[in-house]
């Protein structure tokens, strides 16, 4: 009897500790800005970008910066038609072009802030 009220006493004990740090932990976010874009737009270009890198670039919420947002959605149309290989994120030589223009006007969008 005294076995079973201690078992159940440390059972509530470890439950509460749980979801007091359920509680108080912050689920993460991340935030994609206009310097993270630029390197992995660097990196498709240079063909060393991850299956990872590119998948967040074109599918991360961007609500905080409307041109950055913008600039994704016309990344995801250049990969819609012109990315070749999802695996190694390589691009047709048509898409490779359109993606440095989307570098340009990104890196001129850093220079007047």
């Amino acid at each position: 009897m005294t076995t079973a009220l201690i078992t159940m006493g440390l059972a509530v004990v470890v439950l509460g500790v749980v979801l007091g740090v359920l509680l108080k932990v912050r689920t993460p976010y991340y935030r994609f800005d206009r310097n993270e874009m630029t390197r992995v737009l660097n990196l498709v270009l240079d063909e060393q970008a991850l299956t990872q890198d590119w998948t967040l670039l074109v599918a991360a919420p961007l609500r905080h910066d409307p041109e950055l947002a913008r600039l994704r959605r016309r990344c995801r149309e250049i990969a819609d038609t012109e990315l070749v290989n999802m695996e190694t994120v390589q691009f047709s030589p048509a898409g490779r072009a359109q993606l440095e223009a989307v570098l340009c006007e990104l890196e001129s969008m850093q220079e007047d802030k």
